[in-house]
């Protein structure tokens, strides 16, 4: 799954902590959030940036030179006032405290890999686990029809309300809440059991569980379902919830989504005595989110502390004194876990890189390469630095062979003239590939801009600019008036253009000579044959030697392009890796 922009709340839950296998598990938005941080957008990462807006913070980074203490100190928390000197929280996993999820959650059962789709709102992430409140368990089919139903209730209240837009007093909902009073408790089976109710009766554990084989319900059975026992709970063979609390491995958490938020009067908290532990990770929870986001300046609504929490928790008058003693304590645990989640990461790239720079590959020729290898890119890079060192060697072959084979008359001369700028271009071409195919085997992770790489950019660059000089001029050297001109100055100088006539019994070029014709190419006092021209031997003959250097200078500069290309891809793809580890 490509990474998200680390300024977005699309963060990953199961992002890859330190040595974690594989590649990050996505997040993607379900329905808006119903509090005041996506009603203004800024929970996606946009952070205001006028000091006089949101609640006043010192921009103090959490970095290692200050305790933990020293920072709580620092921090002035203030109920009905906006708090200041808060640390700056950067972790971004935490933005999503508060909101509902769903993801698929990996358990082993008798060293058989088992999924299964859990629903609840986050209350806490940790570098290695993810807490989730009032947690709902689906088996595959179960889930489906889940989906299917509240798609079903969505499309429902979208007609009914011409907007999906709802508000519940003074208190603004989002779409998300629409059909949740139902979800809480909607069993997506039309009956988990024989008489259709759900099971609630689970307390808090760790999804990762190992039980034997002999405990595992065989889903084929037709015969009546038995209760729901905690083995079975703990197997994980039946829908259930909903369950007050769960741990999650983030390792062990896949295809994580923004889910179903539950209704706000969900949140009432301290009015049921029973759920006085629930009502208080609630608070917590909440507390934790108000403390994440204005430290990140994402409180648009510019809310204080106490307001938030009433509004948040539908519970007005709680204690001064424990809503302060808790939101220190939570920041403190959320500066803790911010510096784990930082030193477990710095752990994991430290790992990482460290693997990819001990790699060495099984061929020998590219053991220097390291984990590139992989890419293919020295194998291709070397595989065309020897096609390009092949045909450099072909045309300073061609060139050699072309000048000392040329005939004496006319034909040497004029070949002559262009021996050296091919010849020349064929050695440029000839060590350009050689800086390419040493390239290939010296190239590795991090890619740094050594000698190896600036001499292959400037050799394949003047190759370029020599075979396309060599083009030209070749393609100059066969056309008439190039041939004409030449000749009209070897018949002016000397009488080796005469010599020519009588060794191939023609006269002229482009034209035909007759007896008195005074033309120069035609020189009267050469007593050649004056009915034949030579316009077309000459032609042919420059032409056969010729052509061949224009096509081979063209493979040389498309060659060379392919170079450039391939050195680009491997910068592309060094900067994805490194960005990747």
């Amino acid at each position: 799954m490509p990474r998200r922009d680390h300024s977005t709340e699309e963060h990953v839950l199961s992002e890859v902590s330190a040595g974690a296998p594989g590649g990050p598990d996505r997040i993607t938005h379900g329905e808006a959030d119903g509090d005041e941080w996506q009603a203004d957008n800024r929970e996606n990462g946009n952070i205001n940036e006028d000091g006089s807006r949101g609640n006043l913070l010192a921009q103090v980074e959490i970095m290692e030179g200050a305790t933990i203490e020293e920072l709580v100190d620092r921090v002035e928390i203030k109920l009905d006032e906006p708090c200041s000197n808060l640390p700056v929280l950067r972790a971004q996993e935490l933005k999503i405290i508060g909101r509902c999820v769903t993801f698929l959650g990996e358990t082993t059962v008798e060293g058989q890999r088992l999924l299964l789709h859990y629903e609840g709102v986050v209350a806490m992430i940790t570098k290695d686990t993810v807490v989730l409140l009032q947690v709902h368990r689906y088996t595959k089919e179960d889930f489906a029809k889940y989906q299917e139903r509240l798609h079903a209730e969505k499309k429902a209240h979208k007609k009914d309300a011409e907007g999906g837009r709802y508000r519940d007093g003074d208190q603004h909902e989002s779409g998300a809440l629409l059909g949740s009073a139902e979800m809480m408790h909607f069993s997506p089976t039309g009956g988990s059991n024989s008489n259709g109710e759900v099971h609630h009766d689970a307390q808090g554990f760790d999804c990762n569980v190992l039980v034997s084989q002999d405990a595992r319900e065989n889903p084929e059975e037709s015969e009546p379902e038995q209760p729901l026992t905690r083995q079975n709970r703990l197997l994980g063979t039946r829908t259930m919830g909903p369950v007050p609390y769960m741990t999650f491995s983030r390792r062990r958490i896949h295809d994580v989504v923004f889910g179903q938020d539950p209704p706000w009067s969900f949140y009432s908290i301290f009015q049921d005595p029973s759920r006085k532990f629930f009502d208080m990770q609630c608070l917590r929870m909440f507390v934790r989110r108000y403390l994440v986001h204005t430290s990140q300046r994402n409180n648009p609504r510019n809310m204080n502390l106490r307001p938030f929490i009433e509004w948040r928790c539908s519970c007005k008058e709680i204690d001064d004194e424990l809503l302060l003693s808790i939101a220190k304590q939570e920041l403190t645990y959320l500066i803790k876990t911010e510096r784990e989640i930082a030193k477990a990461a710095e752990r994991s790239l430290i790992s990482r890189r460290n693997l990819l720079n001990a790699y060495e590959s099984s061929h020998r020729l590219f053991r220097s390469t390291g984990i590139l290898f992989l890419t293919r890119i020295p194998a291709q890079t070397f595989s065309l630095a020897v096609l390009e060192m092949f045909v450099a060697l072909l045309l300073l072959a061609f060139s050699v062979y072309s000048f000392t084979t040329a005939p004496s008359l006319v034909i040497y001369g004029y070949v002559r003239e262009y021996t050296f700028s091919v010849t020349f271009a064929s050695i440029i071409s000839l060590v350009a590939s050689g800086m390419t195919a040493s390239h290939s085997l010296r190239m590795r992770l991090p890619l740094t801009f050594s000698i190896y790489t600036a001499l292959r950019l400037v050799a394949t660059t003047l190759a370029i600019a020599l075979d396309t000089m060599t083009l030209v001029m070749i393609g100059g050297a066969v056309t008439y008036s190039r041939i004409l001109g030449y000749l009209y100055g070897v018949a002016q100088e000397s009488a080796e253009l005469c010599y020519y006539y009588l060794l191939h019994n023609c006269t002229g070029f482009g034209e035909t000579c007759a007896q008195n014709d005074s033309s120069v190419l035609c020189m009267q006092l050469c007593p050649s044959n004056r009915n034949n021209s030579c316009t077309q031997l000459l032609t042919s003959t420059f032409t056969r030697i010729f052509i061949p250097f224009i096509v081979i200078s063209m493979v040389l500069i498309v060659l060379f392009l392919i170079d450039h290309f391939l050195h680009y891809h491997l910068l592309k793809t060094s900067r994805l890796l490194m960005a990747r580890i």
